[in-house]
């Protein structure tokens, strides 16, 4: 099991897009933002090795690249706990749950003794 949070999403945002937006120097394509991929990926290097989240978001124009939704209810909250990975035929999955849905699968847990 391993937490993740929008920080830790954050500070690989770089190295991510430029992962995922090959040729970066030829680049025409436009994000959310408005800008080029390789406009938000030098604002994203601009932003150092820590950048705040919400900064990332501006830059990308929306909140994906520093989020992850719950498998339990569908937020995006803070952090999430990558419990299991889900192996597929098409894709391998990540099984994420937020700390309210683990406290709440905790407190319906058959045979549950009371404190």
């Amino acid at each position: 099991m391993k937490w993740v949070t929008r920080a830790d999403k954050a500070a690989t945002a770089a190295a991510c897009w430029k992962e995922q937006h090959p040729g970066l120097s030829n680049d025409v394509s436009r994000s959310p933002s408005g800008r080029t991929d390789f406009g938000v990926h030098h604002a994203l290097l601009m932003l150092g090795p820590n950048p705040k989240p919400d900064d990332v978001d501006e830059i990308i124009g929306n909140n994906s690249w520093t989020t992850e939704e719950c498998d339990g209810c569908g937020e995006c909250p803070e952090a999430v706990c990558s419990i299991a990975t889900v192996f597929d035929d098409d894709e391998d999955r990540r099984v994420l749950v937020c700390e309210k849905c683990i406290e709440k699968a905790m407190e319906t847990r058959p045979g549950r003794k009371s404190w």
